[in-house]
């Protein structure tokens, strides 16, 4: 476990895989503060903070970044960036966390959820990502965002005095391997929590990435 800086930690979500032909998606990172999932485990809702990664591989591809751009933005939401460097693609937005019962209003329409239900924290698109590809497929017909990446990562980050009680298993934690995995994220503190689904023979090679939160 590490310590957090002071600074508001930017959550990375990657737009993942075959976000379009001739990409190559790389990593699916969210950072979520305790006080979020305490706010949805109330029954209320808390906001984590996303940056979606890629990399473009075709010439094709890259010369209609402009338009792409231009089509993503205003689903990122009002908060939202998206910068490209060379041949990476970086994207910014925040996504809600809520409980699976939460039917409230949201202050935006987001493009996916942190979903807490029976103990589990799931990383969920929702309606917006279709109407994002059916945008997108007007610029081209071979653009397809999901967000299966090749890995994931929930950085957990402590910003109350209560503690977030998280599990995880076949993961790895600073590198190092974890076939099960708990910590208490108090107050000041962090963990990054990665998940490689690259490997076929990896559980999440097929399903999306989970944590347990216990009470």
């Amino acid at each position: 476990m590490k310590k957090c800086c002071t600074k508001t930690v930017m959550a990375l979500v990657v737009f993942s895989t075959q976000f379009f032909a001739g990409c190559s998606p790389e990593e699916l990172e969210l950072a979520i503060k305790s006080s979020a999932i305490n706010k949805a485990a109330s029954g209320a809702y808390g906001m984590a903070n996303a940056t979606i990664s890629f990399e473009v591989e075709t010439d094709d591809i890259k010369s209609k970044l402009p338009k792409i751009r231009t089509e993503v933005m205003p689903y990122l939401g009002k908060e939202g960036k998206m910068t490209v460097r060379g041949d990476k693609v970086t994207a910014k937005f925040k996504v809600p966390v809520v409980a699976d019962s939460y039917y409230g209003s949201l202050p935006e329409r987001p493009l996916a959820r942190l979903v807490l239900k029976d103990g589990l924290l799931k990383f969920e698109p929702t309606s917006r990502l279709d109407a994002l590809n059916r945008a997108l497929s007007d610029i081209d017909l071979t653009i397809e965002v999901d967000f299966k990446a090749k890995h994931v990562v929930f950085k957990i980050v402590g910003d109350s005095d209560a503690k977030c009680k998280v599990s995880a298993t076949a993961v790895f934690i600073d590198g190092e391997a974890k076939v099960n995995y708990t910590a208490e994220v108090g107050n000041d503190d962090s963990v990054d929590i990665e998940f490689r689904c690259d490997n076929e023979a990896s559980v999440y090679h097929q399903i999306q990435p989970f944590i347990g939160i216990a009470k």
